[in-house]
């Protein structure tokens, strides 16, 4: 049993699925103070005949709210302040919010209660350095070919041609299901000055292949990063905490509403036209989402073991940028979704650099 002032746990026990169960008892002195503060609630609130509003006496209050009213509204607010020293004190790294029930509430005892909550898992990472060596030293085709630019070239000259008809009031789709190569735009010199900042032809045949590069190269890069974490999640036993699943899901579904939004229709339209309902959609993407879970807690886990850390100031900056970009974004939840982001970055950089 350990004991901390004001309160004192009989009982810290490891359950399944990352949770935590708590039980003990709240000093009577701190319910005291909270049940007096709960009661002026009460009496500012309480409208009684033949009392001005704010001016009940306690007894009247009593009589007509009862005792366990507020020793309710103390018992919670007892617990709103003990919870952060209890988490503090087990040195619980917490997700989410608990699960609290009160098993003892009597005038003049002290306050007993029961705590849920959900915790980081504690797991242990296989040979990281050791996979992400193996997958960021495979080689890659990035080369660029004629026959790529190309293909550029003739994706260009399409669109180029999709666009002339739509201008035109024809709807490509239905009275032009396909467009001869010898009905395309000539890739002259001409052409090339009207699409964009190209002086003739080979100067676009030139800063193509050097677009093609970089676009072959980022995606080389991505792959590579994705295999490494697959290599990793394959290897990694660890139990996802229901919270972070469902964290994830909420994540999943405000995009995809976003996306509907976006595109100008309805999301309960949309579910009437799919036949399904919000928790089909939850039931077909959990696994997903739970991949997603495991996924960052291992990305915290390598930022934890290796002392990666993203730079405080550059947070800061890029914070201030989203914030003037989205100004109706919370400040709390802009900073902490930044500051994943960025210590993403940085552990994927240092995956990399096993290479």
């Amino acid at each position: 049993m350990s004991t901390q002032k004001h309160f004192t746990l009989s009982k810290v026990e490891k359950l399944a699925d990352s949770r935590v169960l708590i039980e003990g008892e709240v000093a009577e002195e701190l319910v005291v103070k909270h049940r007096a503060a709960a009661l002026k609630t009460i009496q500012k609130n309480a409208e009684v005949d033949g009392f001005r509003k704010g001016h009940v006496p306690e007894s009247i209050i009593i009589e007509r709210f009862g005792e366990m009213s507020i020793l309710n509204e103390a018992a919670e607010e007892t617990l709103n302040e003990v919870y952060p020293s209890i988490i503090e004190s087990e040195k619980l790294y917490v997700l989410g919010a608990p699960e609290v029930a009160i098993t003892k509430l009597a005038k003049g005892n002290p306050l007993g209660f029961r705590i849920t909550v959900a915790i980081l898992p504690e797991f242990t990472l296989p040979a990281v350095k050791k996979i992400a060596k193996e997958e960021m030293s495979k080689e890659d085709n990035i080369e660029v070919t004629e026959k790529d630019i190309d293909d550029v070239s003739t994706e260009i000259r399409k669109n180029f041609a999709h666009r002339k008809l739509h201008e035109h009031g024809s709807d490509y789709n239905h009275d032009h299901p396909e467009i001869a190569d010898e009905d395309l735009p000539t890739l002259d010199d001409e052409f090339v000055k009207k699409i964009g900042d190209f002086t003739d032809v080979a100067d676009f045949r030139t800063k193509a292949k050097e677009n093609l590069a970089k676009e072959k190269i980022f995606r080389s890069r991505e792959k590579k990063r994705m295999a490494t974490l697959e290599a990793i999640l394959e290897k990694t036993e660890v139990v996802v905490p229901e919270v972070l699943i469902e964290s994830e899901l909420a994540k999943m579904l405000g995009q995809f509403q976003d996306d509907i939004a976006r595109a100008g229709a309805n999301y309960t339209e949309y579910l009437k036209h799919a036949n399904k309902t919000e928790d089909d959609i939850k039931k077909e993407w959990r696994e997903p989402a739970e991949k997603k879970a495991k996924v960052q807690l291992i990305i915290n886990k390598i930022s934890d073991d290796e002392n990666i850390a993203p730079d405080a100031e550059k947070i800061r900056a890029e914070t201030e940028k989203l914030l003037l970009a989205y100004q109706d974004v919370d400040p709390v939840r802009a900073r902490s979704y930044v500051a994943q982001m960025m210590l993403n970055e940085k552990v994927m950089e240092f995956l990399e650099e096993q290479k």
